[in-house]
């Protein structure tokens, strides 16, 4: 079995993390990064970027929070930012300044099915390196 980027981690959860209904799968998705497009900000999962935030939460939110958020689609990827955008600027802007589209691989790592509205979690493998994957399509 292959072993995720953050494995330790995911160790350490109550819960099967990645679900067990995830699968690898090859998908066009899209991803909201910074300029210029680098793994350890890019692609850093929001339960690294501020872990004290998830102390109390449950294992499923962390679950998701150690995976990575993307869109099938630059409609549906627009369309979350622009909540986030009403919400605080700088909240939006922590997320990424600008949205690159690129292509998921099966051997790339596993994710779930999107929800109603475009949003899906990837849990990359441990050789995944998505920044060579991905390219800016418009600044947000």
């Amino acid at each position: 079995m292959r072993k995720f980027k953050y494995q330790t981690y995911l160790d350490q959860l109550k819960v099967p993390c990645p679900p067990v209904d995830y699968e690898e799968r090859e998908t066009i998705a899209y991803r909201w990064v910074f300029d210029p497009v680098v793994e350890n900000e890019s692609f850093l999962p929001q339960y690294f970027k501020n872990e004290e935030r998830f102390v109390e939460a449950d294992d499923i939110v962390k679950c998701n929070a150690i995976g990575l958020s993307f869109f099938i689609s630059e409609t549906t990827a627009k369309a979350k930012y622009g909540r986030f955008l009403e919400r605080s600027k700088k909240l939006a802007r922590s997320l990424g300044t600008h949205l690159a589209s690129g292509t998921l691989k099966k051997e790339m790592g596993v994710n779930g099915l999107a929800n109603e509205k475009g949003h899906f979690t990837f849990h990359p493998y441990i050789d995944a390196q998505l920044h060579k994957y991905f390219r800016i399509i418009c600044e947000l």
